[in-house]
């Protein structure tokens, strides 16, 4: 990486915004803004699902998790980024923090260039309706428009997305949260306007898309206004920069196909074991309840940034003081609210899915499963800080060895309920020990302000 010249000194506390006060102010806005995009899914399936119907429903939902599970073609930089960002500007490093934006975006946007020449040009050779599993004659019909407009969508989004990053290692994920509201509103709007106007599926599902990637797209040019030092210029790209950031992209790289693959797979699995009828019954279940991977989400990523914050001046007191009430804390809230989904379902999934209520071992088997990723979340946010990666890279590994074979051989034997349930037992005994583990070290081998921790 090329080094800035300028003498680089670490500011005093005085300097320093209180960490703990950003935290929880952008925890509290987050909670307001995230219960925005968590009431989304909640108008949207409705919406879609009585619209589009069952077949072609699955099959958008199945062309989803093909994106979901490509989240990791951004080659990790956006996580290596957010690391190595947070400690520039901890450190007050503002060239060297320029340089990385620079070389992050010149390679995700070459790397979204690519993904589209290779998704156009491999057109003639892929049979999606063969891949999805597409047997109604309507859904084989749409099938390659709805995966072109998700792929499309998903590869723009890869270089538009990034200034989330940004904002989060900036201390600004107030703002973050803000703009991540106004894309999900912005997707129920555009989904509105083509239900009402009766659009064809394919311009649904393209309004639905192509809101995040817009959205973001405004936000970064409003981001660039306010924050030009941080502006990506060619002066300040260098090879090296971008050379070093996707070292430890790789290594963020690895753990995202891994996690990725595993916890996207169900939609694919069922598809190919129960049918896409299956997958929109499983769909309603679990986009009703992906307000829980929200407060994970909006709990996750500024603890992140803070705890990076905080290694690079070794406060480690405050990183385990600070994480066992983030863990406890969001675990607990999930349990709550999905106990009370539980609780509601006839009520909620009446008004969701007229005709269809997910039995209780659906739904508890997911609340399972959100209130273990909720606790680890934390111990796996101070790990990626401190570019500690390996222990979740095993565990990972792990869990996507164990959980593909016995997902297939329990949807096969029981049904969609047992899948989420599968999920959160391996989970629990298979990834939580390496999350724990990984936390342990990244907190023992914490250095001086000054120093990184390797892993």
């Amino acid at each position: 990486m090329a080094v800035s010249e300028q003498r680089v000194t670490a500011p005093t506390r005085a300097q320093v915004p209180n960490r703990s006060r950003l935290l929880a102010k952008s925890l509290v806005t987050a909670l307001i803004t995230r219960g925005v995009a968590g009431v989304t899914p909640l108008v949207l399936i409705p919406l879609t699902l009585a619209y589009l119907g069952q077949p072609i429903f699955g099959l958008w939902m199945t062309a989803l998790s093909l994106t979901s599970m490509a989240l990791w073609s951004d080659l990790g930089l956006g996580s290596g980024l957010l690391t190595q960002l947070t400690r520039s500007l901890s450190l007050g490093d503002r060239q060297r923090a320029r340089e990385q934006v620079t070389g992050a975006y010149v390679t995700l946007t070459s790397v979204a260039v690519l993904l589209l020449a290779i998704l156009l040009g491999s057109q003639a050779f892929i049979d999606w309706p063969v891949l999805l599993n597409a047997q109604d004659a309507g859904a084989r019909e749409a099938t390659r428009g709805i995966a072109l407009a998700c792929l499309t969508a998903f590869a723009v989004n890869i270089p538009a997305s990034l200034v989330q990053k940004l904002q989060y290692a900036s201390q600004q994920a107030t703002a973050s949260n803000v703009w991540q509201a106004i894309g999900s509103l912005a997707s129920l709007l555009g989904a509105g306007v083509a239900v009402a106007t009766e659009q064809p599926a394919i311009i649904v599902v393209s309004a639905v898309a192509f809101a995040a990637p817009a959205t973001a797209f405004v936000n970064s040019i409003v981001f660039f206004a306010r924050n030009r030092h941080l502006t990506p210029t060619w002066r300040a790209f260098h090879p090296a920069t971008a050379r070093n950031l996707l070292k430890l992209g790789a290594q963020f790289f690895g753990i995202s196909l891994l996690t990725s693959v595993a916890l996207n797979a169900d939609n694919l699995i069922i598809s190919h074991t129960l049918g896409l009828r299956a997958v929109a019954d499983y769909s309603v279940a679990t986009r009703a309840l992906s307000a829980l991977g929200l407060v994970i989400t909006f709990a996750s990523l500024p603890f992140w940034s803070s705890a990076g914050d905080a290694l690079a001046r070794g406060e480690v007191l405050w990183i385990r003081r600070t994480t066992r009430l983030m863990s406890v804390g969001s675990a607990s809230v999930v349990t709550l609210l999905g106990c009370a989904i539980v609780l509601m379902r006839e009520t909620v999934f009446g008004w969701l899915s007229p005709g269809y209520v997910p039995s209780v071992t659906l739904l508890g088997g997911l609340v399972m499963w959100w209130a273990l990723v909720a606790f680890a979340g934390p111990l796996f946010s101070v790990q990626n800080a401190g570019s500690v990666l390996r222990p979740q890279t095993v565990g990972w590994a792990g869990f996507l060895l164990c959980s593909i074979p016995l997902k297939i051989m329990a949807a096969l034997q029981f049904g969609i309920d047992s899948v989420p349930v599968v999920g959160a037992a391996l989970y629990l005994f298979v990834l939580m020990p390496f999350a724990v583990a990984g936390y342990r070290t990244t907190a023992r081998t914490a250095r001086k302000p000054g120093t990184s921790v390797q892993g």
